[in-house]
């Protein structure tokens, strides 16, 4: 697991764990779900912004814009309905859609311009007017034109969602942190976790040996070491609920329908479509909404 192993330090002499009071979960015990998430579009990533001067990358980079502007229009939904003002969001994802529409039309009258005089698209909803070009070559450019101006809308795009993303937030001493969603939740720290997953990944790593884990259903774990020579232990496609309770642990837990109450102190980090909020001493904080997985380098 790639982000396990990225909280292990290395040298570390911790030995190999024992995990200790396995056992079922029962159904009353899994965290409460406030609501069930819609289901949100599987996720993408795009490797880069760079424009490509190669029109299959132009292609696929274009696509990939596409499949962008989707994922972001959930995200500023689901903002909206938590009652936050995202009209300015909402009006450069308009733009941003219009402009990798533009560079997709731009692409396919390249095709056509073989041979004519000029080419014209009878495209009406275009941030640019109408469009037109002279030949491939042109054609070709306009398009990457369109893509870079779409770029510099979805940096201010995240510009404005930047407050509302999670990245290494941290669970204060004695608070509680609640998430719903569908994605990736890595947790770290001295906490006690209750969770549910649905068709889910479950992977833990206890550092200072005296994990308590108990889990619904029974699932068969599957065993695997760091370089350091820590334990991974790892259930894989599991539906149902797991309890965590230790000081020093490590916990990954990627898959839809998630459900999650984390009382402690410690990190995390969750990525995906999902809401989550920090509570202490019974006020309930800010919700936010996790990071998308957007990006992701080679």
């Amino acid at each position: 697991m790639i982000l396990v192993s990225a909280f292990i330090a290395p040298g570390s002499d911790i030995g190999s764990p024992e995990r200790q009071g396995e056992g079922p979960l029962s159904q009353s015990e899994r965290p409460h779900e406030d609501r069930r998430l819609d289901d949100f579009p599987d996720r993408f990533f795009i490797r880069n912004t760079q424009v490509p001067s190669d029109r299959a990358m132009l292609e696929d980079i274009i696509t990939k814009s596409e499949k962008m502007s989707r994922r972001l229009a959930v995200s500023i939904a689901m903002l909206e309905q938590e009652g936050e003002d995202v009209k300015d969001m909402e009006s450069l994802l308009e733009e941003y859609i219009l402009l990798v529409s533009d560079a997709r039309m731009y692409l396919e009258m390249s095709d056509m311009s073989a041979g004519a005089d000029s080419v014209n698209s009878s495209q009406n909803n275009s941030l640019n007017g109408s469009l037109t070009c002279q030949s491939e070559e042109e054609c070709l450019e306009r398009s990457r034109e369109s893509i870079t101006q779409a770029n510099l809308r979805l940096k201010s795009i995240f510009g404005r969602l930047s407050p509302y993303l999670a990245s290494h937030a941290v669970i204060p001493e004695n608070g509680t942190l609640h998430a719903q969603g569908n994605g990736t939740i890595v947790l770290f720290g001295d906490l006690d976790v209750r969770l549910y997953v649905s068709h889910g990944n479950i992977s833990y790593t206890d550092f200072n040996s005296d994990l308590t884990v108990r889990l619904e259903n029974d699932p068969t774990p599957s065993i695997s070491s760091t370089e350091t020579g820590q334990e991974i232990v790892s259930y894989k496609n599991m539906t149902g609920g797991v309890s965590l309770s230790g000081s020093g642990f490590m916990v990954e837990v990627a898959g839809e329908d998630i459900s999650l109450i984390a009382t402690g102190k410690g990190r995390s980090e969750l990525f995906g479509n999902g809401i989550y909020y920090f509570e202490e001493g019974n006020v309930a904080g800010k919700k936010q909404i996790w990071k998308p997985p957007l990006f992701e380098n080679d």
